[in-house]
C-alpha cells in the first residue's frame, strides 16, 4: 500500500508535511470537480520533497546536553 511506503520515507518536518499536502491537494483540484485526493498524489509529492536539493544540504541544528553541567 502506498501510504505504508510513504511512512518509510525520510522523516519530514511539519513544514515539509504541509508542503506535501498542499501540493497533493493542488494536484487533485486540477483534475476537475469531483476529484479526490489520492494516495498517489501524496506519494508523488512526498517523494519530490524528500529529494529536494535544499534538504540534501540541511544540517541538524540544536543543543547537546553534557553530563555534569546541570
Amino acid at each position: 500500500m502506498l501510504l505504508a511506503k510513504i511512512g518509510r520515507e525520510p522523516e519530514f518536518t511539519g513544514g515539509q508535511i504541509r508542503v506535501v499536502v498542499q501540493n497533493a491537494c493542488h494536484e487533485a483540484i486540477t483534475r476537475g470537480s469531483g476529484a479526490k485526493l489520492e494516495a498517489n498524489d501524496l506519494y508523488k509529492y512526498a517523494h519530490l520533497e524528500a529529494g529536494s536539493s535544499f534538504e540534501a544540504a540541511a544540517k541538524k541544528v540544536g543543543f547537546k546536553l553534557r553530563a555534569g553541567n546541570g
